[in-house]
């Protein structure tokens, strides 16, 4: 089998749900689907039929960061199962438990609105998420300016 020589496209899903392409999306795409920082987000193949889509096991770095008052994290799982997305202050205590139940593989984005579980505003600083899922576990570092 020969080489085949892929065409750049710019896709913009603006949206404030989780989305979905389907395969009539999909019919000019050859290969993975990428994020901006160029980590896999799912694999296409030429054609309609694509089959399952696959999804690697990613946690974005949060946008807008710093932020004020609310930031999106999105992930990518590659397995379904449990997910906790969980946010520590500098001391290691929960502050927002953002999600705690069952996912499917997929492209998933939540947004943060600044505030602990008892519903409060916190303080501005330095303040870290960490991901556990299926065969997956990351954490990265986040900032609240106000």
């Amino acid at each position: 089998m020969g080489l085949i020589e892929l065409e750049t496209i710019d896709l913009l899903i603006d949206s404030d749900a989780p989305f979905e392409l389907g395969s009539e999306d999909l019919e000019f795409v050859a290969g993975e689907i990428l994020d901006y920082g160029g980590n896999v987000l799912g694999v296409a193949a030429r054609g309609r039929d694509i089959g399952p889509r696959r999804y690697a096991n990613w946690l974005a770095q949060n946008y807008p960061n710093p932020f004020n008052p609310t930031t999106t994290v999105m992930f990518s799982m590659a397995k379904a199962g449990h997910v906790d997305l969980v946010i520590y202050d500098v001391t290691g205590a929960v502050v927002k438990t953002l999600i705690n139940e069952s996912r499917k593989p997929n492209l998933h984005r939540i947004v943060w609105d600044g505030r602990n579980n008892g519903g409060a505003p916190v303080a501005s600083g330095v303040y870290f998420y960490r991901l556990k899922a299926p065969g997956f576990v990351a954490a990265k570092k986040m900032l609240l300016l106000k």
